[in-house]
């Protein structure tokens, strides 16, 4: 570089950087590098508050929110206070749906009608869920979005990085901060895990028959599995992405997309992709093979209606030949957030993403796993809509152009989830409002959806497990019989009328 006043300085565009003499590309739309002079000074090189490679080292009561470094703002205390609160709001809420609320050990009509219910909420709910963590997902690719879309894509992602509590505002440190943050992600599913935990061991002790207060270790175990595949994808993301999603600087080096200001070469990178390492092989690793684990002992165990119930979440939704479609969607969801690791470029994230959904949803429309078309439809909307808007998006990479029409998808796939989640909700409502009826009920809402179930073959009360084993035993066999427009499988109904159990199996009246 030559100075002099016959010469002028080199000048770097917007959404590029440098230290000395070497060049960095800024994250996102750039909004963080405004452009200046090669050797201008950080306070001109970089936009407020930011400082370091990138801009991306926010300088004290700053944060980085992804695109640039903005003022911390509010009380960082009462931050960290609902942080708290919301932890053990939901670790209370989680204690207290482990318990039969029918009695521990009561499997009969009532028990059936309520795990129909929080079945077809949960599935739904989890569908719903996917898509959000999608939303998360897009905001770390580098690819290009319409002003109102990429508004929309950042606020999930923080939701789902805990950005909002403006962890970085309580440290000075920076780089200390970018190891310990990627540490409680990675630490954070062991509070939900550990909860549950802690209900098995109470329930294995001290529950008893017909107890409606203490937890049910099944409930406790299913509630796991439950809780790990709806958020297996913020899981993986957390252990991998956050330690091996890259930007490719002009100079040939790299820095981490979630800590811009961090490049392989400097130390708090190895510690961070030490902590991520462990962490994907405790929660991907082994949680895939946990159910592959499940799925290979699931045929021998039909019989014990203890272990049906712990897995009750990988065998509920779908067909009586299908529970492995559980681990399917598990691996969609690791796969899915590979994509930011494994590409660079936003366009190849993009068609990579494209491919692992749209092959999801023919797998979808071909095996038809579900046996019930709220769930069925929630996943249809969330694989298919999402493939759509992404197939979308591309054009917008090059040209910038079409970009009503992205918005319009997403807010139209967004509608549809939600119209979804509110004719799931009026369907339980009458079911609970009809819980003491003993016909078959059909319930139609939007579009021509049907949901059925039908609760003849059980008990009103009393203890009846060998129903239930009969019928799982009959699911997992494909010799369950099911009414003639009903997709949901019941035990205990043949040919469209109630079967009579044996003696032996007979409820007393007296309810036992």
């Amino acid at each position: 570089m030559v100075e002099g006043p016959r010469h002028m300085k080199p000048r770097l565009l917007p959404g590029t950087m440098a230290v000395g003499t070497v060049a960095y590309a800024c994250v996102a739309a750039g909004l963080a590098c405004p452009g200046a002079a090669m050797d201008a000074p950080m306070a001109e090189m970089c936009a407020p508050g930011g400082s370091g490679v990138a801009c991306a080292e926010c300088l004290a009561n700053w944060r980085f929110d992804g695109h640039q470094c903005v003022p911390c703002t509010g009380d960082r205390t009462l931050a960290l206070v609902l942080f708290v609160v919301g932890i053990v709001v939901a670790c209370v809420f989680l204690a207290s749906i482990t318990r039969q609320a029918h009695g521990y050990g009561n499997f009969n009509r009532a028990w059936l009608r309520t795990e129909n219910t929080s079945t077809l909420m949960s599935a739904v709910g989890a569908s719903c869920m996917l898509v959000l963590q999608i939303m998360a997902l897009l905001d770390m690719t580098k690819a290009l979005w319409p002003l109102d879309v990429g508004g929309t894509l950042k606020s999930t992602g923080e939701v789902f990085s805990l950005k909002p509590m403006q962890i970085e505002c309580t440290m000075e440190n920076p780089r200390s901060m970018a190891v310990q943050r990627t540490l409680l992600m990675n630490l954070m599913p062991l509070i939900p895990l550990s909860v549950l935990a802690g209900c098995y061991v109470v329930g294995k002790i001290w529950t008893k028959e017909g107890s409606k207060y203490l937890p049910s270790p099944e409930k406790a175990v299913s509630l796991i599995f439950g809780v790990f595949s709806t958020f297996f994808l913020t899981i993986s993301s957390s252990a991998i992405n956050t330690g091996f999603a890259l930007i490719r600087h002009p100079s040939g080096e790299a820095s981490l997309k979630f800590f811009p200001f961090l490049l392989t070469t400097d130390s708090e990178v190895l510690h961070i992709r030490i902590i991520g390492v462990i962490g994907g092989l405790v929660w991907c690793v082994g949680g895939l093979a946990l159910v592959t684990y499940v799925l290979r002992v699931l045929p021998s165990r039909v019989h014990d209606h203890k272990f049906l119930m712990m897995v009750w979440p990988i065998i509920r939704v779908w067909v009586p030949d299908k529970p492995w479609w559980f681990l399917v969607g598990v691996i969609r969801a690791f796969l899915l957030c590979l994509s930011t690791s494994l590409f660079e470029d936003g366009q190849w994230q993009l068609v990579y993403l494209v491919i692992i959904l749209g092959f999801f949803s023919l797998a979808l429309f071909a095996i038809k796993p579900y046996t019930d078309s709220l769930p069925a439809c929630a996943e249809i909307v969330g694989s298919v809509g999402m493939s759509v808007f992404l197939v979308a998006a591309l054009p917008y990479q090059n040209a910038a152009s079409g970009e009503t029409f992205v918005i319009v998808l997403l807010w139209l796939v967004l509608a549809t989830l939600g119209l979804v989640v509110m004719v799931t909700a009026y369907v339980c409502l009458q079911m609970w409002r009809h819980r003491d009826d003993e016909q078959t009920y059909t319930f139609r809402g939007v579009a021509g959806l049907v949901w059925t179930t039908a609760t003849k073959g059980l008990p009103t009360t009393g203890r009846h497990s060998d129903l239930m084993v009969q019928r799982h035993s009959a699911r997992l066999s494909g010799r369950t019989s099911t009414s003639s427009n009903e997709g949901h499988v019941v035990s205990g109904v043949q040919d469209g009328a109630p079967s009579q159990p044996s003696v032996a199996e007979a409820p007393r009246d007296d309810g036992t």
